[in-house]
């Protein structure tokens, strides 16, 4: 028997072979297919895994200062947003560098952290951490004779 690792791409398909066996998960089922569903375009994020408990986002927002930006977690949400959009007085030729309020969410589970958050040359990164308790992380025994 061969044991299938799935991804969040696959999020369809478990759904329909969970939905079968479980009640009471509907709020969470829901709140995970209907994210995705209008997803702005703006800004430019990656997100890094760095091992099996810790990843990074990464959000490019050139133009933002420190000040400018939000990031927040409430409900088992993480929000990054800016706190005000910035008129500018000067007459752009062309515009290329987008320079508009935004806001985008990540879900995140109960278990995970948000740990260390900077902000170098243009690149919000926030790092997390997916917190194992003592009582789940692997032991190993010594046998006794």
């Amino acid at each position: 028997m061969t044991l299938s690792r799935y991804t969040s791409k696959d999020l369809d398909k478990i759904f329909d072979a969970v939905s079968t066996y479980s009640v009471g998960y509907d709020d969470l089922f829901n709140r995970m297919l209907s994210y995705g569903q209008v997803a702005p375009q703006y800004p430019p994020y990656n997100v890094v895994k760095e091992s099996d408990t810790k990843w990074r986002v990464e959000m490019a927002l050139a133009g933002w200062s420190r000040e400018e930006i939000e990031i927040s977690t409430e409900t088992n949400v993480l929000c990054v947003k800016s706190k005000s959009e910035k008129d500018s007085e000067d007459e752009f030729i062309h515009r290329g560098v987008a320079k508009r309020a935004f806001s985008r969410s990540f879900n995140i589970s109960d278990d995970v952290e948000v740990g260390d958050v900077t902000y170098k040359d243009g690149l919000l990164a926030i790092r997390l951490t997916k917190i194992v308790p003592e009582k789940q992380k692997k032991k190993v025994y010594e046998i006794g004779g």
